[in-house]
């Protein structure tokens, strides 16, 4: 996903540059490498201008009961999920990871109890969100996200969230005694 935005924003800048580019190239003709180099220059340079901040915040929810989420800010994209279950020194269930994802505007993680004692609670699950966000120079985010995508990705959230409570509501089910 970030080369994506990183590509898109290659684009943008390299669209809004072609006419100021210092050297076009046909179709036959050799390109001298100090003349594409040049290019590149106008356009890493026309990049530097454009974007002012790109920032990468990290955001970590854990939770008791097997199942944690996190949401990205506003304006922002979630790039990667790292997640882990923990006994926490043996006060909890053992467990298995069995969801760490990308979902919606966060990210989430499960874990199952692999060891069902009934008497210890579910393992704590851990997830830890990066999320992407910049501004361009003149303070317009990088990352826009009006109205219904914003909604889209909030349902998305959510669905995602209801179905791994029911899985893991499935697993401890079939667990009981």
């Amino acid at each position: 996903m970030f080369r994506r935005l990183a590509f898109s924003i290659l684009l943008l800048t390299a669209g809004s540059l072609h006419a100021q580019l210092p050297h076009t190239f046909q179709a036959g003709q050799p390109a001298r490498a100090a003349e594409v180099n040049e290019n590149f220059q106008t356009l890493l340079q026309g990049v530097a201008n454009s974007v002012g901040v790109i920032t990468v915040e990290g955001r970590v929810a854990e939770s008791g009961d097997g199942l944690a989420g996190v949401q990205c800010p506003v304006d922002t994209l979630p790039m990667s999920a790292s997640c882990s279950c923990n006994n926490v020194g043996g006060t909890r269930n053992f467990g298995v990871l069995f969801a760490c994802e990308v979902a919606g505007n966060g990210a989430l993680a499960a874990c199952f109890d692999y060891l069902i004692d009934f008497s210890l609670p579910p393992p704590l699950a851990t997830v830890r969100a990066q999320c992407l966000g910049g501004q361009t120079n003149d303070g317009t985010p990088l990352v826009r996200i009006f109205g219904m995508e914003m909604k889209t990705q909030s349902d998305e959230y959510g669905q995602t969230l209801n179905e791994l409570q029911n899985q893991l509501h499935d697993y401890r089910v079939r667990q009981a005694p």
